[in-house]
């Protein structure tokens, strides 16, 4: 089955071997993508359910309709901002349509705490995914990743 994705946040999007944390640039997670902000807001890349969000607020785990598992990691080591710069806006356990915002982001605020403020999009239940759109700079919405 075929289901597209769309980027979590507008911006410029590269592939995850770029990202400065071995563990996601090496897929020990999942493969995915990395997107550069340009934006405060985390949307759902398509419909279903987000599962959890992490105390910290700097994650959010999602299930796609079709039981994709997806992790939306925003910046690198943000979990030790605990909190700051993250507002939350859905709970777990919430039904999304694609586009619906889950979280409002101070990029500003990471950036200037010294955060790498990469978000990544994992997908964590599928090891086969097709990435489109790579190296394209982005104020929309678009396509970044399919599966079979």
């Amino acid at each position: 089955m075929k289901e597209e994705f769309v980027n979590v946040v507008k911006g410029e999007i590269k592939d995850i071997t770029i990202c400065s944390d071995e563990v996601f640039a090496d897929k020990t997670l999942g493969d995915g993508i990395l997107i550069l902000p340009q934006d405060y807001l985390v949307v759902a890349p398509c419909n279903g359910e987000v599962t959890a969000v992490f105390p910290t607020k700097h994650a959010i785990s999602f299930v796609s309709d079709s039981g994709v598992e997806i992790l939306i990691h925003i910046g690198i080591d943000t979990v030790e901002l605990e909190g700051r710069g993250f507002e939350q806006l859905v709970q777990e356990h919430t039904r999304v349509n694609k586009f619906e915002p889950l979280m409002k982001v101070d990029y500003n605020l990471i950036q200037a705490e010294g955060y790498d403020p990469s978000t990544l999009m994992i997908f964590t239940s599928k090891k086969n995914i097709t990435k489109q759109n790579l190296n394209t700079k982005t104020d929309q919405y678009i396509s970044v990743a399919s599966t079979c």
